[in-house]
Order: C-alpha cells, then structure tokens, then sequence
C-alpha cells in the first residue's frame, strides 16, 4: 500500500518495514454522511444504545396526543411559577412569573442593583430602625451615617454684596460692603409658611444704614452700620432675634 487516497476516508500509518508494517485505520471525520446507509422511514433517528453498545436507527418519539404545548402538567405550588392555557392546539398551557413570586429566595446576592429600583420608591418604612431616639441621618462625604442631633454638623452660605440685593432661599449670611450704593438695600423673600424658622444674618460693612424690605409687621427696617442684624421667619414676618 502506497498511502491511502488524499482526503479520503482512510489514513496509513507505520514505515512500510516488517517491524512497522503499513496499516490503515479510518480518518478521523472520514465517515461523512454520505457514508451512511439510508435510514428505513422519514424522521428517524440513530441513538446509542447502551445496553447492545450499537448505534441503532430509530423512530422518534411522537407526541402523544399530536398537541405542543400540553407536556407542563402544572407549575410547582406556592412557587415562583403559574400555569395558564387550557392544554389544547388554540390554548396550550403556558408558564409565567407569578404575581409576587419572586421573593428574597429567588434573587441573587446583589442582583437588585441602583437602576433597578425606581426613584422615590425607597420610603422610609424601607429604612433600617435607628438606634436612638432624635438620632439623624448626615452624609460624611463617602455614606450616610446615623448621627446624634447634638453631633450634626452644618455649613451655611455667606455672599457679599455692595448694592441691592434680593435674598436668596440659598442665602444665609449676607455681608454688605463699601464701594457701592445701597437704595432699596436689602429684599427678603416673603415670610411665607415655607420660610418658617428660616433664618438670615444681615451684616453691614458698607459705611452707612442700609434698609430692609420685606420684613413684614413687626420686622426690623434698617441694618445699622458696623453692626448685624439676625432675622427669623414666623411665617408671616421677618422678626429680628439678636
């Protein structure tokens, strides 16, 4: 034997001397469909069968009634699962999530991430208890943390002006300076229920009496010079508590 057909079905091997003689063996893919012997009737199949260790041509199993989608007898009670449809051609049985049926047991660790939870829907039922009573939640810059109300610390804003100026809800300390002109002087914002408790410093620097507007009844009128003036909203004035 020469060798064996080039791309063919069979392989030699051994260096054609007496103590390595030529063999052929069958290529590995060289059995091609094309090889095989026609099956006996449309649809069938060849398995293995363990038991005879053959390959034997067989039909495929039917479905029983000649219905798809009847196989799923029921979905596991109480469970994740429910059954809909009828068993039939026009309405065959169908599995879906059951309503509330994905409880803690069928979530994986961490699998409820940030842009799965709609916003505004963390309540506060939702929160973990605190562990004092009157304790606050405060971000430390990395988390929000449970702090006592005695230990919360607070930045307030300060702006400096040098000509009338309309107080912002934002606004907290208000240092007015020279080098400008006062008319109006100072505006604050109406004393309305939401600024109730609300409070301002009014500082003047600016070498003269500056004027107030807006106080409401009762409020002061004029910050003097060189000196502050501190205001608080009762909700429906601006009432000076220093």
């Amino acid at each position: 034997v020469t060798d064996a057909t080039a791309s063919g079905s069979l392989v030699r091997a051994g260096a054609g001397t007496t103590a390595s003689p030529y063999t052929l063996d069958v290529a590995d893919g060289g059995i091609t469909l094309a090889k095989l012997a026609d099956g006996t009737a449309d649809g069938n199949i060849i398995q293995w069968n363990n038991t005879t260790s053959a390959w034997e041509e067989a039909a495929l199993a039917a479905e029983a009634d000649g219905i798809v989608g009847n196989e799923v007898t029921d979905a596991t009670a109480s469970g994740s699962l429910t059954r809909s449809g009828s068993g039939t051609a026009v309405a065959p049985y169908t599995l879906d999530v059951a309503d509330g049926g994905i409880g803690t047991a069928e979530l994986a660790t961490d699998a409820v991430t940030t842009i799965k939870i709609t916003d505004a829907n963390v309540t506060l039922a939702k929160l973990a208890d605190g562990a004092t009573t009157g304790n606050l939640l405060q971000w430390n810059g990395t988390a929000w943390v449970e702090v006592a109300e005695t230990a919360i610390t607070a930045t307030k804003s300060i702006t400096a002006q040098t000509t009338d100026y309309t107080v912002l809800t934002s606004d907290y300390t208000i240092i007015l300076n020279s080098g400008g002109s006062f008319t109006t002087g100072v505006t604050l914002p109406t004393p309305a229920a939401g600024n109730t408790g609300r409070i301002y410093v009014l500082r003047n620097n600016s070498g003269a009496g500056v004027a107030i507007a807006g106080a409401g009844t009762g409020g002061p009128t004029t910050i003097p010079d060189a000196s502050a003036v501190w205001v608080q909203s009762n909700g429906t004035s601006w009432l000076q508590i220093n």
